[in-house]
């Protein structure tokens, strides 16, 4: 994910044992690190005041988010980037993310905070699991086609043995099926076996069909490979959606109400123009 690192007003040393409140403009990740840093301590805050699922705060619904929730809303949070401000070798991107020049994109807290009366989507978050007699976890929604839709699973993955070959220990797959058509995650045209992080953006008008004014969409993750008894994951969606009728999930066919409702990123530094 990308962050402002170019510039930032940074505490300043004195060079002497002394105190000093002395101020200085730094460049570089240890001044973008930071700032997602602090942004993911302002999500769990929004979280455990109990601002979701209703964009105010409400005591009761508040809760303390797994360290794979924060992480998928930070990533969740990307914009796509125009380009790289490189004035010797400037290059534009004409790619969504993923890629290995902007990553999950520049994050913003605007595109996956849920405010009431002030958002233009609606924000769905849950903190599940797959194990080993349940690896199929499946719901469906209603949403306006003309509208982006976006979503995002992140799990927190044990670490493999010292020798293992596989870098990866369980791996989890999200898909999104409309039609007939299914959508795979991070921009490939199959299931991604490498990356514990796993994006679906849907752009605007690809969900219509026929001139129906609302999509219904089925949301899919499956346990590929697990290699310990059970894997918890976070999935955060936003969109225009159908929050009234709150999704089922389906476990393996047998289907029960959502009743689920710490940080590791990768932050990159470059220079570019948004």
């Amino acid at each position: 994910i990308l962050a402002p690192g170019v510039n930032i007003e940074s505490a300043g040393s004195s060079g002497r044992q002394e105190p000093s409140c002395g101020i200085a403009m730094k460049t570089g990740t240890s001044m973008s690190t930071p700032i997602v840093a602090a942004t993911a301590a302002l999500f769990s805050q929004y979280l455990e005041e109990g601002y979701y699922p209703s964009g105010e705060p409400v005591a009761a619904d508040g809760f303390v988010p797994a360290a794979a929730t924060l992480k998928a809303m930070i990533i969740h949070s990307g914009r796509p980037l125009r380009g790289e401000g490189n004035p010797l070798f400037p290059k534009s991107f004409s790619n969504p993310p993923p890629d290995n020049h902007q990553g999950f994109g520049s994050m913003n807290v605007e595109d996956v905070l849920y405010w009431r009366n002030a958002s233009s989507f609606n924000l769905i978050i849950h903190e599940l699991e797959v194990n080993t007699t349940s690896t199929h976890i499946s719901f469906n929604l209603t949403v306006d086609p003309t509208k982006k839709l976006k979503i995002t699973l992140v799990w927190t993955d044990p670490p493999a043995s010292s020798f293992s070959s596989a870098i990866m220990v369980n791996d989890l797959d999200v898909s999104l099926e409309h039609n007939g058509t299914l959508f795979y995650p991070n921009n490939l045209n199959t299931f991604d076996r490498k990356n514990n992080v796993e994006v679906i953006a849907i752009a605007p008008n690809t969900l219509l069909y026929q001139g129906n004014c609302n999509a219904n969409v089925t949301v899919n993750v499956d346990a590929y490979r697990l290699e310990t008894k059970a894997q918890p994951f976070s999935l955060v969606i936003t969109g225009s959606i159908d929050t009234d009728n709150q999704p089922i999930v389906y476990r393996d066919g047998a289907s029960s109400s959502f009743a689920s409702l710490s940080l590791a990123v990768l932050v990159l530094f470059v220079i570019w123009i948004v």
